[in-house]
């Protein structure tokens, strides 16, 4: 599974860092697994469009994040029934063309910060 660091992911979305771990915190374990404290999260390349489309969603209807995020993922899946005398439509196609052109040039500009503690030098005197 290819996948993305959370500086790459946030670059592609079009938010910061820290709006997009708050908006992955909201969502819970929906859109990635659990991880480990200290290893630095992974978010898989084929979840961005479905959190595009959430992010979208929570800032032009005020939806919680959570629930932009359910929907977002059954409109992607095809599955997204608002009610009998609603019609949600969105362009899957264009979003994915949107999501892969900004991936390509966040995978060449962002630059992966280093984690941890700074690596001990040995400087040898005389």
């Amino acid at each position: 599974m290819r996948a993305v660091t959370t500086d790459t992911a946030a670059a592609v979305l079009g938010v910061s860092r820290r709006q997009l771990d708050n908006t992955l915190s909201r969502i819970g374990s929906a859109a990635l697994d659990t991880g480990r404290q200290g290893v630095a999260r992974r978010i898989p390349i084929h979840r961005l469009p479905v959190l595009f489309l959430a992010l979208e969603l929570t800032a032009r209807t005020g939806l919680p994040v959570r629930r932009a995020y359910q929907v977002a993922a059954a409109l992607a899946a095809g599955a997204f029934v608002p009610g009998p005398y609603l019609r949600l439509e969105m362009d899957l196609e264009g979003v994915r063309r949107t999501v892969d052109q900004r991936l390509a040039v966040a995978i060449e500009t962002t630059v992966t910060p280093v984690r941890g503690r700074p690596r001990r030098t040995l400087s040898r005197a005389g």
